[in-house]
């Protein structure tokens, strides 16, 4: 085996792997006879195949598949050992079609893109930057309190029946009847009781017949033309049919009864709503729930600042950093990302829009932000701890548990989902980076320039 590295460039190499016969015929033979032991073939005893015969049906595909692995790991060997530091994957050169033959004791070139990483500085983060970003401080205004407390007492009311239609979230139910073209009950029609929120119809004559319209009362209306939804919506939590069918499985015009009204009558702010929202005793008054949620409002309004923030510094950062990457590699690596792209999408049988295409402007973006990423991870040494990963992931049980129970679950339950959790690598894995990315953002808002601006929380939405 011989594997050597030639410069393209201060950046770009070629690293070209030879494998001998020496390398792989062991290999090869050791896979056929793992294959004679399993081998199961017409007029042959079971495990009693010729390893010759095997090698005849076989032979390429297992040369092929031992080429692979051992390109592979004495790849990674080498790179490992010469202490590359790397962009991302090697690439596989576009050469002539590599010919495979058993029958031939060839020796095998396999070439390979490599680009290494560039040296830079971050200015945007040194002390002595004149790169100056806006942090927002957003109020809690008395109606945000106001809004919060609505939303509790809405949680937590009662849905009442109610004679008439005042309002746009008034619930109605109807029972719906498909008619003919006579305007008559149709003849095996399409029948169902449905309900909706007023609001959702769309303002005209039909909306107002129905504002008027009393219990066991009906109007008529085609019913695709009067919601505010989409065709498919209608046809599913409307009618309540399957929207794969169309609507051509219906005529459109329909007899609608209304049956009932019933309005959520939000609960009044008083000590019997605070027993029931907070059953646990963590909230004892009205007054002690105000500064909760202006605390926890406080807390949210700080994160989206933060976070909005964090944005325009690492937009400045990639913008203004000057780093110099590896051209032959990217391109190299842009085509086999199309290609990987190209063969899913047939595998799926999908289509992809020429906008939709990858780009070299996006896969460079996408390639300097993970190179400030580790820059930023190796000087300021910042890691995650096993502690700080399973408090994260128990953040998670805690919340989705909270969702499922609406309101705080019981600590074995917690407990439970905490393990699941923790035993699913993927969730464990998408943890683990949005931990460490909170931590990187944390440095880099430390080190970077910035002002401070009072403004109010809608005035925040506009920017």
């Amino acid at each position: 085996m011989n594997i050597t590295k030639t410069d393209i460039d201060a950046l770009d190499a070629l690293v070209t792997i030879q494998l001998e016969p020496q390398d792989y015929e062991p290999k090869v033979k050791e896979s056929l006879k793992k294959i004679k032991k399993q081998s199961n073939i017409k007029g042959f005893r079971a495990g009693q195949v010729p390893v010759g015969y095997l090698k005849k049906m076989y032979g390429n595909q297992v040369l092929a598949e031992e080429l692979g692995k051992l390109v592979n790991d004495n790849l990674n060997e080498y790179i490992e050992k010469e202490e590359l530091k790397l962009i991302g994957r090697p690439v596989a050169a576009e050469d002539e079609q590599l010919k495979i033959d058993i029958k031939k004791n060839s020796n095998y070139d396999f070439k390979f893109y490599i680009g290494q990483r560039p040296e830079f500085e971050i200015d945007v983060l040194s002390s002595d930057s004149d790169t100056v970003f806006t942090s927002y401080n957003i109020n809690v205004a008395e109606q945000d309190i106001t809004k919060e407390l609505e939303k509790l007492q809405s949680q937590h009311g009662e849905v009442q029946t109610v004679e008439t239609i005042d309002n746009d979230d008034d619930a109605l139910h109807f029972e719906l009847v498909e008619l003919d073209e006579s305007v008559e009950p149709k003849e095996e029609g399409h029948t169902t009781n449905t309900n909706f929120l007023f609001n959702i119809i769309k303002d005209g004559d039909i909306k107002e017949q129905i504002r008027k319209l009393e219990v066991d009362h009906s109007v008529i209306f085609n019913v695709f033309d009067i919601f505010k939804k989409e065709e498919e919506q209608v046809l599913k939590f409307i009618l309540n049919l399957e929207p794969e069918d169309g609507k051509e499985q219906v005529n459109p015009i329909f007899k609608a009864t209304l049956k009932k009204v019933t309005r959520l009558i939000p609960a009044d702010l008083n000590e019997d709503f605070i027993k029931k929202a907070f059953p646990d005793g963590n909230v004892d008054s009205v007054d002690t729930l105000k500064n909760n949620l202006t605390e926890n409002l406080g807390s949210y309004y700080k994160n989206m600042s933060n976070q909005k923030l964090f944005n325009e510094v690492i937009d400045s950062i990639i913008a203004k950093t000057e780093i110099e990457l590896p051209q032959k590699y990217i391109d190299s690596l842009l085509e086999q990302l199309k290609e990987d792209k190209r063969i899913e999408n047939e595998e799926l049988g999908r289509t992809i829009e020429e906008d939709n295409q990858l780009n070299k402007e996006d896969l460079e973006r996408s390639i300097r932000w993970d190179l400030i990423k580790g820059k930023l991870i190796t000087d300021n040494e910042i890691k995650v701890e096993k502690e700080e990963l399973e408090n994260a992931v128990k953040s998670n049980a805690i919340r989705n548990a909270m969702y499922y129970f609406g309101g705080q679950p019981p600590k074995e339950f917690i407990d439970q989902l905490t393990n699941q959790l923790m035993s699913n690598k993927e969730h464990v894995n998408e943890t683990f980076n949005q931990v460490l990315d909170n931590k990187i953002a944390e440095v880099v808002l430390e080190k970077v320039n910035k002002s401070e601006e009072a403004i109010d929380f809608d005035a925040f939405k506009e920017l």
